[in-house]
């Protein structure tokens, strides 16, 4: 079994009004509690993590809400050695949930697997199925990046990857196929639980003088046919689902870069995800109602004001902490064989991506940034790849596995250029306001 890390851990600030140097937070006393596990609800035909995972584990066919792993989630995390050593985290039947404390959440984006057939000789076809499933633990908090307003932000997220390749002289049938699911399931929940409480999530917070928020991972109308396998059959649905994957993974080498250069005044806001609203989003909003006069709070989810109101980050007109969108492309995606020979043949899928900041105007059009460079430098790039062999008689093309990682290669080179324009803006905000 092979495990994909995917440490992504958000050191995010606490942006402070009016203050444009660093200045430490102490922010171990709010404690953690789980706020549930989930998934994205299935289309009427369903998806792999309803048909292999969700269903088998609940006994459940149909009407799924997107919750119902949240019971056997907990049980897991709840058995974690780990996890219930280093992090004192409440559950429900423990406390009041969702009162005190920061958010944990875990949150499943994709359960796929392909399945490769080959020969060797007299031996007939044999069949390679490669089982991933992807989780993620999110902590969140409503604390703003101006005291005066609530907006979810990621303290804390890592992602990763369970991969376990099974070998069969037949195709496995879905009783097979279930149980390969959520044995993975169980140990890759027990991977992320402990890499979690190696990270010890409670942390000291900064402020800082500008928000960033990955919005959009922009892909061709066309796609490529290694990234249109990808989606298969999905359609727009699940287009946009893998642009979101795609999206968490350049903020996941973001946050990495960030941490690695010890920057402590920029901020990096969660991604906009539809799970982390509707479910992490409300509960930390509806556990303040009692304390609001009219009994209405709202929790702001973007930098960018145009899309819900009161997420002006400015107090009283005066100079705040100024919020930024940063936006990816997948500008080229190419296969090409490297050397060839009468057994083998050596190939590399390359990827390009690329990336911009913008400074979000409401009524206008969003400003590209930052003004103080030339806007030949204003766009980050990242060339990767990862290399494949075919051998004669295997067929096999670009999985998933290879493209992911051929993106999040790409990613990784992104990265730097990234946070070198968020440093620029960060350091020179009034110019760049």
């Amino acid at each position: 079994m092979r495990h994909i890390f995917i440490l992504l851990v958000v050191t995010l600030a606490l942006n402070g009004a009016r203050q444009a140097c660093a200045q430490a937070i102490d922010d171990q006393s709010p404690g953690l509690f789980f706020a549930g596990a989930y998934y994205d609800v299935p289309t009427a035909e369903g998806n792999f993590t309803t048909r292999y995972i969700v269903g088998p584990i609940t006994q459940k066919a149909s009407q799924f809400t997107g919750d119902e792993l949240t019971a056997y989630v907990e049980q897991v995390m709840r058995s974690n050695p780990a996890l219930a050593s280093k992090a004192k985290i409440a559950y429900e039947s423990d406390t009041q949930l969702g009162k005190n404390g920061n958010a944990v959440a875990v949150y499943i984006p994709r359960a796929q697997h392909d399945v490769i057939r080959y020969s060797f000789g007299r031996d007939g076809d044999k069949y390679l199925t490669i089982v991933s499933i992807s989780i993620a633990l999110d902590v969140f908090t409503d604390k703003a990046a101006e005291k005066n307003q609530l907006q979810l932000e990621s303290l804390y997220s890592r992602l990763l990857v369970g991969v376990q390749p099974i070998r069969t002289a037949a195709p496995l049938t879905d009783t097979e196929l279930a149980a390969a699911y959520v044995s993975l399931l169980n140990q890759t929940l027990q991977d992320v639980f402990n890499a979690a409480a190696d990270d010890q999530l409670g942390r000291q917070r900064v402020r800082a003088n500008a928000a960033f928020q990955l919005t959009d991972f922009f892909m061709p109308k066309a796609l490529p046919p290694e990234i249109a396998q990808l989606i298969g059959n999905g359609g727009d649905a699940e287009r946009q689902k893998l642009s979101l994957e795609l999206l968490h993974l350049v903020n996941k080498t973001v946050s990495d870069e960030l941490r690695s250069k010890g920057y402590q005044d920029i901020a990096l806001l969660s991604p906009p995800t539809a799970w982390s609203m509707s479910n992490v989003g409300e509960l930390l909003a509806n556990r303040l109602v009692g304390k609001s006069r009219n009994g209405q709070v709202s929790i702001s989810f973007y930098v960018d004001p145009a899309f819900e109101q009161g997420a002006e980050l400015r107090i009283g007109g005066s100079m705040g902490v100024l919020g930024y969108q940063v936006k990816t492309a997948l500008a080229r995606v190419e296969t090409r064989t490297l050397k060839q020979s009468e057994m083998m043949n050596y190939n590399r899928l390359g990827v390009q991506l690329q990336a911009r900041v913008y400074r979000p105007q409401p009524g206008q059009a969003p400003k590209w940034m930052p003004v103080t460079i030339p806007e030949e430098a204003r766009t980050a790039r990242g060339v990767g790849g990862a290399d494949f062999e075919n051998v004669a008689g295997m067929d096999r093309g670009t999985n998933r596995e290879l493209a992911m990682n051929a993106i999040r290669s790409s990613a990784l080179e992104l990265a730097p250029g990234i946070v070198a324009l968020m440093k620029e803006i960060s350091e020179k905000r009034i110019e760049n306001r």
